[in-house]
């Protein structure tokens, strides 16, 4: 099946996504493995164009292809995405807990400004601005290491996920491609 950046424009595609495929193919490309994997290289959304992109009964087949592999796949993600998710609801919670009185006093303090601003409108916008400067600073400061603490606590539960995920995702795309391809062949596209 050949793909052009006309046909993903008509099916109104992110203008981004069709901007990337053009440049890549402007002559359009015919659908192979090779293409494929230069597509997801390329951060194409390439599960788009299949829900867009391809006419109904291959879109069918494909989705009745698909259910199998697609179930595998949340059965394995799903035990990674909930160790991930135990193990980063303490962190997270904390980190709410420490932001929300820094929160309150951030939207008290710049609530009363904007209420200030909206009786006075124009005059009062420059005001506004060095009022809310030192507060949003202050903000700034107390949160700064709240968040740093945060991504650092994350960041080794985040790349074990990522490690986890990186095998199967590999193998789910390729198993997709693999479907899309057969799918395509068999209608002779």
């Amino acid at each position: 099946m050949r793909v052009t950046a006309e046909m993903l424009q008509a099916e109104n595609a992110c203008p981004d996504q069709v901007g990337i495929f053009a440049a890549e193919w402007p002559d359009g490309v015919e659908v192979t493995e090779s293409t494929l994997a230069r597509a997801h290289d390329l951060g194409l959304d390439v599960e788009w164009w299949v829900a867009h992109c391809l006419p109904a009964p291959i879109q069918a087949e494909y989705d009745k292809q698909m259910a199998p592999i697609s179930a595998e796949y949340d059965k394995q993600v799903d035990t990674i995405r909930a160790e991930y998710r135990k193990q980063v609801a303490p962190i997270q919670a904390e980190y709410d807990k420490q932001m929300a009185p820094i929160w309150a006093e951030y939207d008290k303090q710049v609530d009363a400004i904007w209420a200030e601003y909206r009786k006075q409108v124009a005059p009062i916008w420059a005001e506004y601005r060095k009022q809310v400067a030192p507060i949003q600073a202050e903000y700034d400061k107390q949160m700064a290491p709240i968040s740093a603490e945060y991504r650092k606590q994350v960041a080794s539960i985040q790349a074990e996920y990522d490690k986890q995920m990186a095998p199967i995702w590999a193998e789910y795309r390729k198993q997709v491609d693999a479907i899309l391809l057969s799918v395509l062949t068999e209608a002779g596209l």
